[in-house]
């Protein structure tokens, strides 16, 4: 079970791991559960990956806002 579980991100383990495999561990999965289970982990994994781009296009748009400011106060 613990294979399903590092399939997740390390945030989403450090924060879920042990009420999901506690959960896991009482039930008998079924392959849908298991592919489920993978395509969560997918899910997760993705949403945390665009989350971290959105944050770092929001901050090159940032650095050039103060760059374009800066060059039209000087004109």
């Amino acid at each position: 079970m613990k294979i399903l579980l590092k399939l997740y991100p390390k945030k989403w383990r450090n924060r879920y791991g042990d009420e999901f495999l506690f959960l896991l561990e009482k039930r008998n999965l079924s392959f849908k559960n298991v592919t489920d289970i993978i395509l969560n982990a997918l899910d997760t994994r993705l949403l945390l990956f665009v989350e971290g781009l959105h944050v770092e296009l929001l901050e090159l748009s940032r650095q050039h806002n103060k760059k374009t400011y800066f060059f039209q106060k000087a004109y």
